[in-house]
């Protein structure tokens, strides 16, 4: 009875004893294959996320859970729990929600939607979680078709199925209906309307996820680079490595060049070389002037880039492509 009363009061208010709240807070459990579903944060969001509950004092949203038969496990608010750990916060300063799911199908579809809602995913989060929706929802179509098929197997053992008797009953006009299934909308179809996305870039969403996951196996540390944003792949690469025609190694090698190949990132690191010349080329005045134009403009440009919303990272990241074609 105490356990039914547990369930009501925090499925409908998150509101419980402190004794019960602590059998809870005290017994989450962390799966990898969950936490790792939820698109890193980069270090700024980290960093501010730190600094707000330390200055509040307590996690403004509850921390969802899902309970099993001995313990709860953590569906969302892992960044959350890391904090509240780093700053010891008490159990007072933070809450949970929880939630009555089946089993871990449901977990992962509900994960995947809800981080789909996230409004700060980068281009490659996106993708990844929009590929993962597509795998889900092709699985659980499947899964359905599957259980029809043996269902309908079951009851056509030796005797005529329903279907069966209806077409021979039924009129006609209305045998070609019966004998001809509808066609259902294709999974691809239906994600892709979601998304106001093409079905292409549906597919092609599904091979990014597989891909990065394969290169996630070789090196977890560069999946979660490569969907921060951080660690630039191109993402036709990556879905070759979902086809087989490039191996997670290949694209990691690629991406490990030494320190002294690696071009200048920002606009005062450019102009540097400027005066290095100035003293063992002995360029002129007007050449120099010349360059420090060029520079000029480049400095422009970041902060264009700046205020349209492009990250510190995805910035560098196009200076060193233009530097290193030059």
């Amino acid at each position: 009875m105490a356990k039914k009363t547990f369930r009501k009061r925090t499925e409908n208010k998150g509101k419980f004893s402190s004794r019960m709240a602590g059998d809870v807070k005290s017994n989450i459990t962390v799966i990898d294959e969950l936490r790792d579903l939820i698109p890193p944060l980069a270090s700024d969001d980290a960093d501010q996320l730190l600094e707000n509950i330390r200055t509040e004092g307590k996690v403004r949203e509850a921390l969802v859970l899902w309970e099993r038969a001995d313990d709860f496990v953590l569906v969302d608010g892992h960044n959350r729990l890391r904090v509240i750990k780093e700053l010891g916060l008490s159990e007072d300063a933070w809450r949970v929600d929880i939630r009555p799911f089946s089993g871990m199908p449901e977990v992962r579809e509900w994960m995947i939607r809800n981080q789909l809602g996230r409004r700060n995913l980068t281009k490659e989060q996106k993708d990844y979680l929009i590929g993962l929706q597509y795998e889900t929802e092709k699985n659980k179509e499947a899964n359905t078709a599957n259980l029809k098929q043996f269902r309908k197997n079951t009851e056509t053992a030796n005797l005529a199925t329903s279907e069966e008797v209806a077409v021979l009953e039924a009129p006609d006009t209305e045998v070609a209906k019966l004998a001809t299934p509808e066609k259902t909308a294709k999974t691809e179809d239906i994600v892709a309307q979601e998304h106001k996305i093409s079905p292409r870039s549906v597919r092609n969403a599904a091979q990014f996820a597989k891909g990065l996951d394969l290169i996630g196996q070789t090196s977890p540390q560069a999946k979660k680079e490569i969907l921060a944003g951080d660690l630039k792949v191109k993402k036709s690469d990556i879905q070759a490595v979902a086809a087989g025609k490039i191996a997670p190694e290949e694209i990691l090698a690629a991406t490990r060049q030494p320190e002294s190949d690696t071009a200048p990132t920002d606009p005062q690191e450019l102009r540097m070389p400027v005066k290095e010349k100035t003293l063992q080329e002995g360029l002129d005045q007007k050449q120099i002037q010349k360059l420090n134009r060029v520079y000029d403009k480049i400095d422009q440009a970041v902060r264009q880039l700046e205020k349209s919303g492009f990250s510190k990272s995805d910035i560098r990241w196009m200076l060193s492509q233009t530097v290193s074609k030059k």
